[in-house]
């Protein structure tokens, strides 16, 4: 299990990250309705640089669920998180 001071340093990262992505959707110029969108992971891990190629329409129905959060495959932490959803391209990921 993760310590607290853990769990409130990866609460922060997925803040920042969900944060940027955010920023990231408001500023995207869709060519079309499925136009990608290259959007941080939101794994929380320190130095973490990947991305998740999302569609506008797939992040708003993931940005919905409040403490939902989108990570590459195998940057989920089954210690601090439950996997809600998955596909070869991302990982759902839910905070408690």
């Amino acid at each position: 299990m993760v310590d607290k001071p853990e769990l409130r340093r990866l609460s922060e990262a997925h803040k920042i990250a969900r944060e940027l992505n955010e920023r990231t959707r408001d500023t995207a110029k869709p060519s079309g309705p499925d136009t990608s969108v290259r959007f941080l992971c939101e794994c929380g891990n320190e130095g973490c640089t990947e991305t998740v190629e999302l569609s506008l329409d797939e992040f708003e129905a993931i940005r919905w669920r409040e403490r939902v959060y989108v990570v590459t495959p195998g940057h989920e932490n089954p210690d601090a998180e439950l996997v809600v959803d998955e596909d070869e391209r991302f990982v759902l990921v839910e905070r408690p």
